[in-house]
């Protein structure tokens, strides 16, 4: 009827991130607004939570990628502002009791962001955004990567706002 199962305390996380960050200024005053970021994170992680005895597996903490990395462009001048944005992890552990009851695995994934503004006046700003721009999928597996459960994706989302102070 199913192995016995037990619940323990002890979670360890190992993690470390490096940042960077350069402003363009040095190209002239149009440029003083440009800049690029970029950042990496590792995080390697061990949970004792719900495993079964007879295996005595230990999973990693859900939701948290051994690996993610994100790199952004951006650019402000006046009245004008623009950024680019790229994100990406690595598999993770999405929930230890999935389907059946066996640990759910989220793939690597990717995703670019753009927006765009620009004040009409002091009180006034249009803005744009673009959201997923490339359609990149949330695509699950199982406790081995041949069991596939699903990927499903909202697609690319694009809005468009106004807004003003009073």
């Amino acid at each position: 009827s199913g192995c016995p199962r037990q619940w323990n305390e002890k979670t360890i996380v190992q993690s470390a991130t490096l940042g960077f960050t350069k402003t363009f200024g040095f190209l002239g005053s149009k440029f003083e607004g440009a800049g690029i970021t970029a950042s990496y994170t590792y995080a390697d992680s061990e949970v004792d939570n719900y495993i079964a005895t007879d295996s005595n597996q230990k999973l990693p903490l859900e939701d948290l990628s051994k690996n993610s990395y994100n790199l952004i462009a951006f650019y402000e001048y006046q009245k004008f502002s623009a950024r680019i944005a790229y994100n990406w992890r690595s598999s993770y552990l999405d929930k230890s009791e999935g389907r059946n009851l066996q640990p759910q695995y989220e793939r690597d994934r990717g995703q670019l962001d753009f927006s765009t503004s620009y004040k009409l006046t002091n009180k006034l700003k249009l803005a744009l955004n673009a959201i997923n721009v490339l359609e990149d999928a949330k695509d699950q597996h199982g406790r081995y990567e041949i069991q596939d459960f699903s990927k499903s994706t909202v697609g690319r989302r694009f809005t468009v706002s106004l807004s003003g102070r009073l």
